[in-house]
């Protein structure tokens, strides 16, 4: 699910089935997005540019990774790239230019807003998060947790292992009020 950061009626859902769904009043009615492409109904991650609310990012269960620069009305495939279930998408809050997936098969960032894409990390990942006050810090998490000091260019794993596991949803925060508490 993505809500509109600056209009709470506009409101995304996807579904690892069901497609893509948009609401324009808070959810009283739908429109399916996806449905006229049968390879795009495995929905896994929606992401609005916080600095450009037309712009959406949809990744699918099949590696595609789907962007739209009109609200949804349309969408195009990235260029090549993520691969794998794409996770999560995440764009850099100061340049939309930079954006990163998490899939199954590792982290992959863009410098062009997606047109092309680098692997920068090759172990499957399900979350990335910014740290708050510092976007050149980053971290992500799937079977551990890994930090890139450098705006995702290269990661090293942190010595966090305890009480993580390799099944089922692991999710990173960093918290707003002490961004050195993740």
């Amino acid at each position: 699910m993505a809500i509109h950061p600056a209009n709470p009626n506009v409101i995304y859902v996807g579904s690892p089935g069901g497609g893509l769904w948009k609401s324009t009043n808070a959810g009283a009615n739908w429109a399916p997005l996806t449905d006229n492409n049968s390879t795009w109904m495995s929905i896994f991650a929606i992401t609005i540019d916080p600095l450009d609310q037309n712009i959406i990012y949809v990744g699918t269960n099949n590696g595609q990774l789907l962007k739209s620069t009109n609200g949804g009305s349309s969408f195009i495939n990235t260029g090549a790239g993520p691969g794998g279930t794409i996770r999560k998408v995440l764009i850099h809050p100061t340049s939309a230019n930079i954006v990163f997936a998490t899939a199954s098969n590792g982290i992959w960032r863009s410098t062009n807003a997606g047109a092309s894409w680098a692997q920068v990390h090759t172990v499957s990942k399900e979350d990335i998060e910014f740290k708050p006050d510092d976007a050149n810090i980053m971290y992500a998490s799937g079977s551990d947790v890994v930090r890139s000091t450098n705006n995702g260019v290269n990661w090293t794993t942190l010595g966090v292992s305890q009480g993580i596991t390799n099944t089922g949803r692991t999710l990173v925060s960093v918290s707003a009020a002490n961004p050195n508490i993740v």
